[in-house]
């Protein structure tokens, strides 16, 4: 399994590495660079795929255009030379055609996982679909193991009603499946539950 993702596009560069109990992020864009990490715990495990177009970037591209558009007016009523004319309005052309590639061009396809505090976006494709959907079953894949871990083991003084809403949780938290609930529930009912068969998965 993958354990560490790449992925860029135009402007934004993405890099995912997977750790004993975190996922470590860094990213930039446009010159801005961000490096964190976030523990499993804090993530969750359902997946949210997007086509929206990148409404940031349009923005940007828009400011740009309409910036350089009043300067050439203004220069147009002040009758600058020639020369500064043709400077412009190359310049307020350049951002206008980038405006019009971001707003009518590809769509931005992300993918995101969410379900826990912190979520977290990928892109669809980069380096490609089979490389990230990879990646996200072995994040997935620790995600869930990290809530087994700290969540299936009890302490004495527990009750058995306390046990079963911390596994009704997971369910709802979709770490585990409802067979594995069922499961779960019936050993603690007959007091022989031990979590160590479902850690090991």
């Amino acid at each position: 399994m993958s354990k560490q993702l790449y992925q860029k596009r135009k402007f934004t560069k993405k890099v995912f590495k997977l750790r004993k109990d975190e996922i470590e992020i860094f990213e930039s864009s446009l010159g801005e660079e961000d490096e964190f990490s976030i523990d499993y715990l804090h993530l969750g495990v359902r997946t949210y795929k997007s086509n929206a177009r990148d409404l940031h970037l349009q923005f940007i591209f828009l400011s740009l255009f309409l910036t350089q558009l009043g300067v050439l007016i203004y220069f147009l009523v002040a009758k600058w030379s020639i020369l500064y004319l043709v400077v412009w309005s190359i310049l307020s052309g350049l951002f206008l055609g980038l405006f019009l590639v971001t707003k009518f061009g590809a769509k931005k396809r992300t993918i995101l996982l969410t379900g826990g505090e912190r979520p977290i976006e990928f892109f669809q494709d980069q380096p490609s679909e089979m490389e990230v959907d990879t990646f996200i079953e072995e994040t997935v894949s620790r995600i869930k193991k990290a809530y087994k871990a700290k969540y299936l083991k009890w302490e004495k003084s527990e009750t058995i009603e306390a046990k079963k809403e911390r596994v009704e949780w997971l369910k709802k938290m979709k770490i585990i499946s409802e067979d594995e609930m069922n499961e779960i529930i019936e050993e603690i009912e007959t007091k022989t539950f031990t979590p160590i068969g479902f850690m090991r998965k």
